[in-house]
């Protein structure tokens, strides 16, 4: 519409001018008529490379749709087009493995856990950095298969494996960084301190690795590893508690993350990664704890808040992107993700949203390039198994059988429960997807 109204009002101007600039010229008036004509000639052109563009999948943010109603939105998807063919691979790849808990309290997994969750978090920061995501480095915790192996499933050149001993405020941490290709440990280091070091030592473990691997920081990735997302280490310990309750996908764990998150922002104060766990948090009553009104007021509140903290915040913008399409308003919610992935390509989320809303839309196509991205930071997680892909062209029995593997693979994760559930109700094997 935008165009429309531009090229009238520009044809309209240009038409009023034509007579007189052409009679200035001595030039004949059935080149007036030319002119006007190739005008009218141009509209229809214009309108169609205007909705072409548009629905490409990296237009800019400003091409936000009307709002449509969940039921328009169901009859009338939005399109989703594959992302653009990616250069071939040249930067350097690898693994974190979750660290193994070597605390006398078997509870104290929750620190080791959310240290390595961390640890990736700021390693996926630095642009010539491969780093697989959390998602598929949690699945491998406890792991029996050697470093080679894991590096030849997941594509990775360095594997990093360590330790966390914490014994009330005494903290170690031991790291090694593997050459996955020669077995050659290109660092082993031990960081030693207390509970008030912690943000220290990640920074110091995070600096190793980056020598080590001969990476080059920008100035802006410089900032990001010396300014730790959380200050307080008791915010932190809270916040890291929360992550583990979140991961739960009940109610309880929901509440409890809720209280600690609220414990951590009452120490920190104004956070923006305290926020946006917050709405995700709250994101996990989908399954009817609470209204689905109050799940996405709570979300969108939280989302509100972050971006008080941090304009730029991609958390939040993936908060917003996920609210939108539960609101049934997919194609703002697709333009939300693709807002995040230009800043951050590979955000697995927003990747896994688009792969998501474009393969139920209907195209098939493009949600495959989408969880093909995604496969390259995230390849053990369901939105890349190929069982997606079966599932949205109507393969159900052969969605079944990759959803099962997945299930088997991590029978404890609530996630791989109910996709594999969720899949053999929609084959018609309702007996076997109700146990």
């Amino acid at each position: 519409y935008h165009v429309a109204a531009a090229y009238v009002a520009v044809g309209v101007a240009i038409s009023l001018a034509v007579p007189d600039l052409f009679a200035t010229f001595d030039l004949p008036t059935s080149a007036g008529r030319l002119v006007i004509i190739l005008i009218a000639i141009g509209f229809p052109i214009a309108l169609v490379l205007a909705w072409a563009y548009e629905v490409r999948p990296e237009e800019p943010a400003t091409a936000v749709a009307a709002p449509r109603a969940p039921d328009a939105a169901a009859t009338e998807p939005a399109p989703a087009d594959p992302p653009r063919p990616a250069p071939a691979e040249t930067r350097k790849s690898i693994v974190v493995l979750p660290f193994d808990n070597m605390s006398p309290d078997p509870g104290d997994a929750y620190f080791s856990d959310g240290l390595t969750e961390e640890l990736i978090a700021e390693l996926s920061g630095i642009r010539d950095l491969r780093v697989i995501s959390r998602t598929t480095a949690m699945k491998l915790k406890d792991s029996d298969k050697d470093i080679a192996a894991i590096a030849r499933e997941l594509n990775v050149q360095y594997v990093l494996e360590g330790s966390v001993r914490k014994v009330g405020v005494d903290l170690r941490i031991t790291a090694q960084l593997i050459d996955a290709s020669t077995d050659d440990h290109l660092a082993a280091e031990r960081y030693s301190g207390t509970m008030d070091d912690v943000f220290e030592m990640q920074e110091s473990l995070a600096r190793d690795i980056v020598e080590a691997l001969t990476v080059s920081l920008s100035p802006e990735e410089e900032g990001r590893l010396s300014k730790p997302r959380i200050t307080n280490p008791l915010a932190y310990e809270c916040y890291l508690r929360a992550r583990q309750w979140i991961a739960q996908y009940t109610a309880e764990g929901v509440e409890r993350a809720v209280e600690l998150l609220e414990q951590a922002l009452e120490i920190e104060g104004p956070n923006e990664l305290l926020y946006t766990t917050m709405g995700f948090a709250h994101t996990n009553y989908s399954f009817g704890a609470k209204s689905e009104d109050v799940i996405r007021k709570e979300a969108e509140r939280w989302a509100a808040k972050a971006l008080e903290v941090n304009p730029h915040s991609l958390g939040a913008r993936v908060l917003q992107g996920i609210t939108l399409f539960h609101e049934g308003r997919t194609q703002e919610a697709v333009l939300k993700m693709k807002e995040v992935r230009r800043s951050d390509p590979e955000t697995e989320r927003a990747l896994f949203y688009c792969g998501g809303i474009a393969g139920w839309s209907g195209h098939i196509e493009a949600s495959r390039s989408y969880y093909e991205r995604l496969a390259s930071v995230d390849p053990m997680t369901g939105g890349v198994n190929p069982s997606w892909h079966a599932y949205y062209s109507g393969d159900f029995e052969q969605a079944v059988a990759g959803y099962r593997a997945e299930w088997e693979l991590d029978p404890e994760s609530p996630y791989a429960r109910w996709a594999h559930g969720h899949t053999l109700a929609t084959a018609g094997r309702i007996e076997e997807a109700c146990e």
